[in-house]
Parts: C-alpha cells; structure tokens; sequence
C-alpha cells in the first residue's frame, strides 16, 4: 500500500502543466485550440480571442467549434454570428492546427447592427484560404460592415481595403493563389492623418490618406460576403479563421507579428500623400 501511496505523489510531481503566457499552439497569449467544453454546441466560452493582442477587440470569430449555425464572438462582446450555410473546416498550416470556415456560393455570416461596431478608426484581419483565383467579374467580400468599412479581393487579385463604400486602397502587391493560407489587414487610422492601409502577410503593401471620416452606414455586419444580397458574384469561396476586428489602428510591426512573419516592409511602397 505504501508503494502504491509513493508511486502516485511521483506521477503528480512529473506532470506537466504548460505556463499560462504560451498557449498550445506556441503563440504567447493565444488560447488553446480544444475551443472549451462549452464551445463545441455554440454556448458561452471562457475561450480568448486567439490574437497577440486583443487590446481594443470588437470582434473575434476564431472558429473553435464544430456546430457553425451560430459563431461564438470571442472578444467579451457578445456579437455572435448568424452562420448561413457554412461548414466546420481546418486551418493546418504550421504553427496552426485549429477550426476554420468554409465558405461557398451560398455562404455568409451575419451580425445584426451595434454600435460597437460603429468604428472610427479600425483593423480587419484574417487569415484567408481562397478556393480559387477570383473569377473575372467578380469580388470576394471578405468583411463588409455595410459598406461603412470593408476588406476585398478583386479579380485583379488585389486586396482592397475602405471605407464609406467607395474610399478605397488596393495592394500593389497580388494575392499569391498557391494553396497555403496567407494573412490578409486592413486598417485606419483617423488620429494619424487618416491613413489608410493593406497589408498582405504581414507586409504593407499600399496606403492612402484623406481627412474624411468614416459614416455610421445603417446593417448589419457580412463576413465572407457582402451587404448586397444580391449581388452573389461578391460571396467568397474558400476557408477563413480567426476573423478579428479591432477599434484601433495596429502599426505595421502588430500586423507583422499577428501574421506571424519578421522583418516586415513597414513603409508606404507608392510614397503616397496625397490623399485619395
């Protein structure tokens, strides 16, 4: 008896328990991929949102589930979306091993209107695993709050990231269509002269600056589509994960970091100052 009694403190002394600054995934503050026991029917989660730095998130949609009729908002707020034809997927791409959504011709999530998403100045980023290049003709929506800011792919495979419908910048550089997943940001910063950015792998690509303001658009919020239910060539095709908006600006180095890249280009490559 006393054996088993000494064998029994020698197992629970050798276990291992991971710090709480990195995560299973190896990311520091990012939570771990098992999405909670709650999770996995769409109810509450005590679960992060899985970002190097949630400060100012309005919006994380990390896909840590397996049920996708309704998308546990992940950032405290509450602003779960309404899943739309949408299926349980897998982001495994080194160092991911985790949920993901997959998205076709009749997909979209929705999140009805809020004034937390009312922004001033904003990020949007994701990781993004198109099906295919963007046909002629067509425009994959990957976020659209009612045209009151947005970020897009168009058939020239270039990014396109605005705001009040049509104030816009696109990437100089074109998405690489190769079959890994790649992270996509869009971000506006009113305080800062209002520049406006893309970002394609961590790396500025293009940005633009105007004095105008961002306008309160009246909808909801599209995620892998656009505002316009009619207009189906603008649904996305393909996988997303960890969709997080944030109601700031994130400089070029905490893009560059969510991307999980180094020694990323952080200037302006067109030099533009001229506004849009």
């Amino acid at each position: 008896m006393q054996r088993v009694v000494w064998l029994a403190v020698v197992l629970a002394a050798c276990r291992f328990e991971p710090p709480d600054a990195v995560q299973a995934d190896g990311a520091p503050g990012m939570a771990s991929d098992d999405g909670g026991a709650s999770s996995q029917d769409g109810g509450p989660s005590s679960i992060a949102c899985r970002t190097v730095d949630a400060t100012g998130a309005v919006l994380c949609l990390d896909f840590e589930q397996t049920t996708m009729d309704k998308v546990i908002d992940r950032s405290g707020l509450g602003h779960d979306a309404t899943a739309t034809n949408v299926a349980s997927e897998r982001h495994v791409q080194p160092p991911f091993d985790e949920g993901a959504a997959a998205f076709s011709a009749m997909s979209q999530l929705t999140i009805g209107a809020t004034p937390d998403l009312d922004l001033r100045s904003f990020t949007i980023e994701m990781w993004i695993l198109p099906a295919q290049p963007v046909p002629i003709g067509s425009r994959y929506f990957l976020f659209d709050a009612s045209d009151q800011y947005f970020l897009s792919l168009g058939d020239d495979q270039e990014l396109r990231c605005g705001f009040n419908g049509g104030i816009s910048v696109d990437s100089n550089d074109a998405f690489p269509h190769d079959g890994m997943w790649h992270h996509v940001a869009c971000t506006y910063d009113a305080a800062n002269r209002g520049e406006l950015r893309v970002y394609l792998d961590g790396n500025l690509s293009d940005c633009e600056r105007t004095d105008l303001a961002i306008f309160d658009m009246p909808g909801g919020t599209f995620i892998g589509g656009s505002s316009r239910p009619t207009q189906p060539l603008e649904h996305f095709l393909g996988v997303l994960d960890n969709v997080h908006v944030y109601g700031r600006a994130m400089t070029p180095a905490q893009v560059c970091a969510a991307a999980g890249a180094t020694g990323c280009a952080a200037s302006c490559p067109s030099g533009n100052t001229t506004g849009i």
